[in-house]
């Protein structure tokens, strides 16, 4: 009897004592690396790391009390437009800001302020209209794991292109903070290119509970036909942390 139970519990005690893989451990090390966000050639933001950026949207511009339930960031080719939403930002924001300077590129435009204390610089950003329109509101119940349209992109059709502007939205943080890549690979079908970017977030535990590290496959399709940018993210898996 007793070599009975012996054989029916050990397979469980080896899957218990089941040794890291590579490829997990390879993730534990990129998320607790402080120094690591996104594999090399990935696209990335020419500023300053220093700077905090801010992307003008249908809130910022409007009296705290008179704010809908819309949050979609703003889209112009007019920097006259964007100027007046800087200064309708600066006006309902809770804090006051000081104009520096102004810079504009393929992607933005884009306006350097300084806080009243002088503490730290914000660069306030408008999407152009004839790179990309957003259409997403932040404050819709939304589901990733079914699909959210995001907006359209309008410059240059071509694989690089696309995968530019891609990860471009990545960095910028239109979906997410803080979501380190692992990878980034672009394809191109007949009607539409998918970017697959793999990433992951390290979610800390509280009080002695074990840290976790989250796994996510994530896709973003742009169709040739409609320009239209569509977004789906599918939970891949959990790595245990430390405690």
């Amino acid at each position: 009897m007793k070599q009975l139970l012996f054989a029916l519990v050990l397979p469980f005690l080896l899957i218990g004592c089941k040794k890291m893989n590579s490829d997990d451990e390879m993730l534990l090390k990129l998320a607790y690396d402080r120094n690591y966000q996104y594999p090399e050639g990935f696209y990335k933001d020419p500023i300053s790391p220093k700077h905090n950026i801010y992307y003008m949207n249908t809130v910022s511009i409007s009296p705290i009390d008179d704010r809908d339930s819309r949050w979609i960031e703003l889209s112009t080719n007019d920097k006259n437009e964007a100027l007046a939403w800087l200064n309708l930002s600066t006006t309902n924001s809770s804090d006051s800001y000081s104009f520096v300077g102004e810079k504009e590129t393929e992607k933005y435009f884009e306006f350097e302020c300084r806080e009243s204390n002088n503490i730290y610089t914000i660069l306030f950003r408008v999407h152009k209209t004839s790179y990309y329109h957003p259409i997403f509101n932040k404050w819709t119940a939304w589901n990733f794991n079914d699909g959210i349209e995001m907006g359209y992109y309008n410059a240059t059709i071509s694989e690089q292109k696309v995968k530019e502007c891609l990860e471009y939205l990545w960095i910028a943080e239109t979906l997410f903070h803080g979501q380190k890549v692992i990878s980034s690979n672009v394809k191109e079908r007949k009607n539409y290119f998918e970017l697959h970017i793999n990433s992951l977030v390290l979610i800390h535990g509280d009080w002695g509970m074990q840290d976790a590290v989250r796994v996510y496959d994530n896709y973003f399709r742009f169709d040739k036909n409609s320009q239209l940018v569509s977004f789906k993210q599918v939970f891949k898996k959990e790595i245990p942390g430390k405690k």
